[in-house]
Parts: structure tokens; C-alpha cells; sequence
């Protein structure tokens, strides 16, 4: 009672595979990160797939939470894989009436992490930007297209409301939701990944062309 409880602070190892040869290989990450382009009303989940040719594959889930009354952040959520061992992957993200978003991705012992977002973002150059998850998937046949457009114009013409046709998520149908789906449809924009060290390698130090693993104090 009182005193202070002594924690176990020491680096955890960083996670490494070993080839062939014997040394030590830095492993890759992928991080996917969803951010909300339009309002969120209801949790929204997510698949996030990652498919290696030599690991296989291996499945997360990712919910979008209504914002917390007040803030100014749009809502985010993530799922990160660890551990990869470098080659060739197939990223697949899908949700409840979005149509599946799939990028290659070239793991080499690096972080790569990768931004969506649920509407058109205001950040990013021709070079350089996120993807973009396309809702509207309004009949289920994994892309968007006039028949889409022709159920949700009926949809906001009958009055009555629909939440698989609230695109833009503001609780109501108007041409808010016909104008998020028409400046989505057949847009495929593909994230630029952005590239760092991953989290496990903070140990990690290059020296002579090659990679070594240890505590900053061993170097």
C-alpha cells in the first residue's frame, strides 16, 4: 500500500525472421487507416484482408464510430498487420454497401500504411493521396452504376427513408446522397503508401549495408 510497483521497462526484441542464411531481416508492417469523409451516424465495420504468397492470409476488423458530441475530428479506425515476411500482398477492404477496395502492395521490411477515405478527401496531389472507399453499392452487385442511381432516385423521390441510401449519413435522403454517388462513381483512386520504419525495429540500426538488432546502448 502506497509504495510504487516496480514495471519491467527493458525494449522488447524486435520482430525479425531469419532467411536462409542465417541473419537477421527486419519485418514489414501495413497499417490501413479509415477515415470518415462524411458524417457517421452508426458504427460502420469493416473486412481488411491481407494476402500474402508465401504467409497467406490473414483478417482484421476495422469500425468507424459516430464522432463524441462536440469534437471536430473526424472518426478513424485502423487494423495494422505485423510481421510480414517481404514479397508481393493483396490488400482488400470492404464494409456494408461500399464496393471492396483492393491495392498490390511490395513489402521489404519497411511500415507501410495506407489511408482511405469514406468520401473525397481535401488533402493529397496527383502524386501523392488516399484512397477512396466508394459507398453506394445500393443492389449488391460489387459496383456503381446506373442501377444504383435508378434505386436511390426512386428512394428520395417515394419520400420515405432508407439508411442504405443515406450515402452521405446525415439521416436524411436528399441530393446530398445522388451527388456523393455520382462524384464516386467510377472513381477508383488507389493511396499512395506511405513508407516508414516500423515500430517493432525501434532497436534496429543499419550499419555496413547490413541490419543489426539491439538496444541503442549496445551500439
Amino acid at each position: 500500500s502506497g509504495e510504487a510497483q516496480e514495471q519491467d521497462v527493458s525494449p522488447a526484441r524486435p520482430e525479425t525472421k531469419q532467411p536462409a542464411g542465417g541473419a537477421d531481416v527486419m519485418a514489414g508492417t501495413v497499417e490501413v487507416l479509415i477515415t470518415a469523409g462524411v458524417p457517421v451516424e452508426k458504427p460502420q465495420e469493416f473486412q481488411v484482408e491481407l494476402r500474402g504468397a508465401v504467409s497467406g492470409s490473414e483478417n482484421k476488423k476495422a469500425v468507424l464510430e459516430p464522432a463524441a458530441e462536440g469534437t471536430l475530428r473526424a472518426p478513424q479506425a485502423s487494423a495494422r498487420f505485423s510481421g510480414l515476411e517481404a514479397g508481393a500482398y493483396e490488400l482488400r477492404v470492404s464494409g456494408g454497401g461500399y464496393v471492396a477496395y483492393t491495392q498490390s502492395l511490395a513489402v521489404d521490411g519497411l511500415a507501410y500504411r495506407i489511408q482511405l477515405y469514406t468520401g473525397e478527401a481535401a488533402v493529397g496531389t496527383d502524386a501523392a493521396r488516399p484512397g477512396l472507399l466508394a459507398r453506394g453499392d445500393l443492389n449488391g452487385d460489387g459496383k456503381l452504376d446506373g442501377g444504383d442511381t435508378e434505386l436511390l432516385v426512386n428512394a428520395i423521390d417515394a419520400g420515405q427513408y432508407r439508411e442504405d441510401c443515406d450515402l452521405y449519413g446525415d439521416g436524411v435522403l436528399d441530393l446530398r446522397d445522388l451527388n456523393y454517388l455520382t462524384r464516386t462513381m467510377g472513381n477508383s483512386v488507389r493511396a499512395t503508401p506511405e513508407l516508414g520504419i516500423p515500430l517493432e525495429a525501434a532497436g534496429f540500426q543499419v550499419s555496413s549495408g547490413s541490419i543489426r538488432s539491439g538496444t541503442q546502448e549496445q551500439f
